[in-house]
């Protein structure tokens, strides 16, 4: 009798397997941003409708952006630029406090970019 009822109440359950996602790891979280952002900064090309900028990007346990980059987008693009990287720096930043992380404490020093012969590029 136990046995039928179980076969009855199973055969009811409703569930789809398609709907159970994996949640991503944090790390991964970070490698597809990374490479979200790279692939929008690939391009340096400058001129008229597009100019250069430089932004932090990382988090540093000490404080601070690991590196900057240099890009060249346009003002939408740049946008969703300044919002993916500051997703990834805050997402980073967790995790460093999370883990207990730290680094040395030395500054990476913003640099100045320009357009230089229609490419942007870190100019002393």
């Amino acid at each position: 009798m136990f046995l039928m009822l179980f076969l009855i109440v199973s055969a009811f359950q409703c569930r789809d397997d398609a709907e159970i996602v994996p949640e991503m790891s944090d790390e991964n979280k970070l490698k597809n941003l990374e490479a979200e952002i790279s692939a929008l900064i690939t391009d340096k090309v400058c001129g008229t409708e597009r100019r250069c900028g430089v932004i932090g990007f990382g988090d540093k346990p000490c404080g601070g952006p690991l590196k900057y980059l240099v890009y060249s987008l346009n003002e939408a693009n740049e946008k969703i630029l300044v919002d993916k990287v500051s997703t990834y720096n805050a997402l980073q930043k967790a995790i460093n406090i999370k883990n207990g992380f730290v680094s040395d404490c030395a500054l990476a020093l913003k640099p100045k970019v320009e357009c230089v012969a229609g490419e942007c590029k870190i100019v002393p």
